[in-house]
């Protein structure tokens, strides 16, 4: 009976032990992609024209991972059930969503890939209407992880899906945008184009998902991403009006414009960096871009001023042109009347 009692005890131990190692285990891999996708995103490098030397670079998320689901069985049974019909009619339908949830898992940084996300968002939209009815649970889960933090949030919502995708499409976006080459006004116009898309997927976001179990899809961070992408757009614009004047030594007004234009870029940078300061989305950002912000509004802050001094000094160098010029019309006027009244006194003596 003891060796029983001891031998029982001796398995309670062992299975403990199993399920506090499964945990550890669990709990290790967890960590080790937190700090995977951390150095992924935090990098600003990887995602940078390879002609970024000498420019202020420009601030790309990472995308969201996902874990693989297979929609034949759930789908399946509810067409069975629901409908009363044959799923084997609609194996090859359901296999393509598969398989393109598969392959939206890693899209291509380019056209493709904002057309891969589309595809299957377009998708979600029709097969919400059909087999996630509110009152009945399919059996699907949707897991993510935060491209923040790496933590892991599971939904059996399809709007939680929805979200996630769009997100990497917002993702991508910030990415094209950072690759463009902007020593060219053809890449800046580009440059442009993709920061204003990706500020308006993460509005739509902010706008139509609520209640986002993950931290990159709460309000706060989506408010500051929206504005981030703004800022840079008009980073890019700004650029642009550079790359124009350079041929305009001293053009004041365009000097102007151009201070005006740094300033209100550090006014948006230094109320980005307050934003983030006060609700503690700074403890969730990638310590390298989150840190590229107020480095930004210091930047911009010192081309105000020096283009301000530049509109100055053209201003002044062009007041001394006109005052050189009108000295010397002076000087042949005079030079032409006292010229005429010289002959008049020679006819006078005759």
């Amino acid at each position: 009976m003891y060796i029983y009692i001891y031998l029982g005890h001796i398995e309670s131990q062992t299975a403990r032990h199993s399920c506090l190692g499964n945990k550890l285990c669990q709990l290790k891999i967890c960590k080790l992609l937190k700090e995977q996708l951390a150095e992924l995103n935090s990098s600003v490098e990887i995602y940078q024209s390879e002609s970024h030397n000498g420019i202020m670079p420009m601030i790309p998320l990472g995308l969201k991972e996902t874990k693989e689901i297979n929609f034949m069985e759930p789908f399946s049974d509810f067409i069975l059930e629901h409908y009363s019909e044959e799923p084997s009619m609609y194996i090859d339908a359901i296999a393509d969503m598969t398989d393109t949830r598969q392959a939206s898992k890693t899209p291509s940084r380019d056209a493709l890939g904002v057309a891969l996300l589309f595809r299957y968002y377009n998708t979600l939209y029709y097969v919400e209407r059909r087999f996630f009815p509110p009152d009945r649970n399919l059996g699907v889960y949707f897991e993510w992880y935060d491209s923040l933090t790496g933590v892991p949030s599971c939904q059996r919502t399809i709007a939680f899906e929805k979200a996630c995708t769009l997100f990497n499409l917002g993702g991508i976006y910030t990415q094209i945008g950072a690759r463009h080459d902007r020593t060219t006004e053809r890449g800046l116009d580009l440059a442009v184009d993709s920061f204003l898309r990706a500020a308006g997927v993460f509005r739509h976001i902010y706008d139509t998902f609520t209640n986002a179990p993950s931290m990159d899809l709460k309000p706060q961070v989506l408010d500051v991403l929206v504005s981030l992408m703004l800022s840079q757009a008009r980073e890019c614009l700004f650029e642009k009006l550079q790359l124009q004047i350079e041929a305009m030594s001293y053009d004041c007004q365009a000097f102007r414009d151009l201070a005006g234009e740094a300033a209100q870029i550090s006014h948006e940078y230094n109320e980005m960096h307050k934003n983030i300061q006060a609700n503690d989305t700074h403890t969730y950002l990638p310590e390298c871009w989150a840190g590229l912000v107020p480095v930004k509004a210091e930047l911009y802050k010192a081309f105000a001023h020096f283009y301000k001094a530049r509109s100055i000094d053209a201003t002044d160098e062009l007041k001394a042109s006109k005052s050189s010029q009108k000295n010397q019309e002076s000087f042949i006027g005079n030079s032409q009347g006292g010229g005429a009244h010289h002959h008049r006194r020679l006819w006078g003596q005759r």
